[in-house]
């Protein structure tokens, strides 16, 4: 499951709540979602990912090899992804797999004022 945070998004930026167990399970259908979400959203140059639930010490092992591309999400300029901070390297492999022309940086739950500080600047 996943729901845009409208209260969050602005002018250029999209901000979105992932469940981590959508993540891990539909990595097939994820980036589709996201990059709907991103033309909805009127080309937004930043994406704030906040991750939920990862859950599991190990997670998505089909992200290992998953290779997606979208001239839409292209558009995207830098991504925040705020998560578990045990999940850092999955969460951050994710969103440069997602977002392939974005600087992506990770911050540690409850340091979403910080992402968005960080994407706004």
């Amino acid at each position: 499951m996943h729901e845009t945070l409208d209260e969050l998004c602005d002018e250029g930026l999209l901000a979105v709540r992932v469940d981590g167990a959508q993540l891990i399970g539909d990595y097939s259908r994820f980036p589709r979602t996201l990059e709907t979400l991103v033309s909805h959203a009127g080309d937004p140059a930043a994406v704030l990912l906040e991750v939920t639930a990862l859950g599991t010490d190990e997670p998505g092992q089909p992200w290992r090899s998953f290779e997606f591309t979208s001239q839409l999400l292209e558009t995207v300029e830098a991504c925040a992804v705020v998560g578990e901070e045990r999940h850092r390297e999955f969460l951050v492999r994710v969103g440069e797999m997602l977002l392939t022309e974005a600087v992506v940086r990770f911050f540690p739950e409850g340091r979403r004022d910080a992402a968005l500080d960080w994407l706004r600047a």
